[in-house]
């Protein structure tokens, strides 16, 4: 199995046991294929460029987007949403690490 396969099966399943319709607009095969054939320097501009993703900026930029927006750094999504904290907190309520306490609520939702 693929890792996006993985990611996928688990993301499906946490959504589908809090009956949250899942929906991927940025994994849909068409716009994959558009991505992974676009030149590299439309992507990064070095290995030191810490924002990265230059067709989604300027893409954001020529829509209006205000430059505090097109120009923030790019955060892993467990902490710029805060999810990282929340979960961190629900562990510490059960009085484990982290990584146990998500393994133990996976486990719980791989079953059904």
């Amino acid at each position: 199995m693929r890792m996006y396969e993985n990611n996928f099966e688990r993301d499906f399943k946490l959504c589908s046991f809090h009956n949250v319709e899942l929906r991927l607009p940025f994994a849909a095969y068409p716009l994959v294929e558009f991505a992974l054939n676009l030149p590299l320097k439309l992507k990064i501009n070095s290995k030191s460029d810490m924002l990265r993703k230059i067709v989604l900026r300027k893409t954001a930029e020529k829509l209006g987007l205000p430059p505090k927006i097109v120009n923030k750094p790019k955060k892993a999504i467990q902490y710029a949403t805060g999810v990282d904290k929340a979960l961190k907190k629900l562990a510490k309520r059960e009085k484990l690490p982290l990584k146990q306490y998500l393994q133990k609520t996976f486990q719980k939702l791989a079953k059904f």
